[in-house]
């Protein structure tokens, strides 16, 4: 059973870099750390890579309910 996904959450740092952090099983995580026997191997708008030894799964974004958008 994969890990569930309930956000994913974009920021932006004081140099105009763009970080991703996805919320899985409740834990906060950016690419490369693990979620128990899982790596997180790219985080998107779209979802999350996660990987496993050789093998590759999707975990799709929940869709978004509420959204608090800044433009320019």
């Amino acid at each position: 059973i994969l890990p569930v996904l309930t956000g994913i959450t974009q920021r932006l740092d004081i140099n105009g870099n763009i970080h991703m952090l996805a919320t899985m099983d409740g834990i906060s995580l950016v690419e490369h750390q693990k979620v128990r026997e899982f790596t997180v191997n790219r985080i998107t708008e779209r979802g999350v890579i996660l990987e496993k030894g050789a093998e590759h799964w999707f975990v799709p974004a929940p869709e978004v309910r509420f959204s608090l958008g800044h433009g320019g």
